[in-house]
């Protein structure tokens, strides 16, 4: 209105005077992050081919996966307290951080002056962990002590499952590997030196004393005294085992790395996110290669992830379990970009229908009935994200120590980019970029290598009409080269369909996806896949892996 001229240019002056005046305020208070504190470093503990036999192939409903979101940590705006109790969150439990340790140690003073728990500090983002029982002395303390940059809550980290609880479907049967860890990886139960030179920090329980171990590779720290004792407890021992067991009935894949044990989760498996980010700051200063994590929360938060990146910043790399909740959504901290996010498989890469899926999985490995070292000298099957996750960390090892122009992170890259394709064709929820392949990884640079190995079809039977069912037939590249041309021909029940490719590049999978459509009569309904892969212009190294038939039996509910 034009009446109104004089009062709206005093409003949009004070205007401009208030945004100068927040800028310049933000401008001051722009964070310094302070070094990550000092690890308190301990003393070491004495311590034409004929076609191979058609394999069944039953198919029956789909295990029934719950699938879930998990939620983003819950951060807090400024001098507001959080209420809501995200899942995974630990009642009463708060991180902050600050712009500086000034304002950090400024808060600390005040929060123990109103009688507040402080839990914990870290120097890396200059963060404080608190427990505030009373909402309204938590108020007081937002609204008297120094502006946090962010607040959040604080998760419950735990290993992703019972070790001894071998789950499995009805519907479904899956191999145990047992004491064939090495032979399923294709190394020599020889190669003693494997993972010679690598440090490898494994942040769960305690690792305990074992004949498998040998105690002059083990550095054992305790900075945050946790309880050992419970029936987890030996979780850790287990772990390790599966990288640098060297005897007493357990192989490990890299024996001769050096594991650095920091203990972040009680005996009974439960522990913190806040405790985990600061046991990953220590693992880096204390000079891990590796960092293996098979634990993990619902929720991350502002100081976890910026553990995470620092490690990532220091070329060291995070393996993580993705979970074993059979969820659609990958427990933290194998959720964040640039962690290596394992998932599990059985002895026949089959995927296991309680390791979580999620576009953060990266790779899959073993996790099914595997033996690992345990409590009282024990040797147990040890199961779930749990275990395929110090497989891949020995496996790391192992790369680093034969090939030094890698780094951790050029070697996780090696790994993804040499696993198997398997489930979907190419990258998927399940598998990540396929089943680890060790031996794949190790031959990279043997040039000159041609190999098209055709994959078990994988079925997918959600999403589909009743009696129907989409079959994917595909075959990657697993030489060392790339091959001009390539033909896939399969042949269901004499229905015959070719597809063909060129310049297919090492690691690339070709495929094709097919209907097939049942009578829907209530009987067991089978069909013949007869597959081949040809290479033109290129002869195959490994004529036996070319060619594959498949009975698919189909079972569908009467009509």
């Amino acid at each position: 209105m034009r009446g109104s001229s004089d009062s709206a240019v005093i409003v949009s002056v004070f205007a401009a005077v208030v945004a100068v005046v927040w800028y310049a305020f933000v401008r001051l208070h722009t964070p310094t992050m302070d070094a990550p504190e000092p690890a308190h470093l301990p003393s070491v503990a004495a311590s034409g081919p004929a076609l191979p036999p058609a394999e069944p192939l039953a198919v029956q409903s789909a295990p029934e996966v719950v699938a879930a979101e998990v939620p983003a940590p819950a951060v807090s705006q400024v001098n507001v307290p959080v209420e809501a109790l995200p899942a995974g969150a630990i009642p009463d439990e708060f991180i902050f951080r600050f712009f500086s340790a000034a304002d950090r140690q400024a808060f600390v003073n005040l929060a123990r002056s109103l009688g507040l728990e402080v839990l914990g500090e870290m120097n890396l983002g200059n963060a404080v962990r608190l427990r505030a029982r009373d909402p309204a002395l938590l108020k007081r303390l937002l609204a008297e002590g120094p502006t946090p940059v962010d607040q959040g809550r604080n998760y419950y980290v735990r290993p992703p499952d019972d070790p001894l609880l071998v789950k499995q479907q009805p519907q479904e049967s899956y191999a145990a590997l047992g004491d064939r860890l090495l032979e399923w990886l294709g190394m020599d139960e020889h190669q003693a030196d494997a993972g010679r030179g690598v440090t490898i920090a494994v942040i769960d329980t305690a690792v305990g004393h074992h004949p498998a171990l040998q105690e002059g590779r083990l550095l054992r720290v305790d900075n945050y005294g946790v309880d050992p004792r419970g029936a987890m407890g030996a979780h850790g021992t287990a772990v390790a085992s599966l990288i640098a067991g060297d005897g007493a009935g357990v192989k490990g894949v890299a024996p001769d790395a050096r594991i650095l044990s920091i203990p972040v989760l009680s005996g009974d498996g439960l522990g913190d996110s806040f405790t985990l980010a600061q046991a990953i700051v220590d693992a880096v200063t204390m000079g891990a290669d590796i960092i293996n994590v098979s634990l993990g929360g619902q929720g991350g938060g502002p100081v976890l992830e910026q553990a995470v990146q620092h490690a990532l910043a220091n070329d060291v790399m995070i393996v993580a379990a993705a979970g074993n909740d059979a969820l659609n959504a990958v427990s933290y901290p194998a959720a964040y970009a640039g962690v290596l996010g394992v998932g599990a498989v059985d002895a026949d890469r089959k995927h296991l229908y309680f390791s979580n899926r999620g576009q953060a999985v990266d790779i899959a490995a073993p996790g099914y009935a595997v033996d690992a070292a345990w409590s009282d000298e024990q040797v147990v099957p040890f199961s779930g994200t749990s275990a395929s996750t110090p497989i891949v960390s020995g496996a790391l090892a192992a790369l680093l120590s034969r090939d030094r122009t890698l780094t951790p992170t050029t070697a996780a890259q090696l790994l993804i980019d040499t696993s198997d394709d398997a489930g979907l064709p190419g990258r998927d929820e399940e598998y990540g970029a396929g089943v680890l392949d060790l031996a794949r990884a190790e031959d990279h640079d043997n040039l000159g290598r041609y190999d098209m190995v055709l994959s078990p079809p994988y079925v997918k039977t959600e999403g589909q009409p009743a009696g129907t069912l989409r079959v994917f037939i595909y075959a990657q590249n697993r030489g060392t080269e790339p091959l001009r041309e390539v033909a896939l021909r399969v042949d269901i029940d004499g229905a015959v369909q070719e597809t063909s490719a060129s310049n297919v590049a090492v690691g690339q999978t070709i495929s094709q996806d097919r209907i097939i459509r049942a009578a829907g009569d209530g009987r067991p309904q089978t069909f013949v896949i007869n597959a081949e892969v040809i290479l033109v212009g290129a002869n195959d190294d490994t004529l036996g892996n070319n060619r594959r038939q498949t009975l698919l039996t189909v079972k569908t509910q009467p009509q």
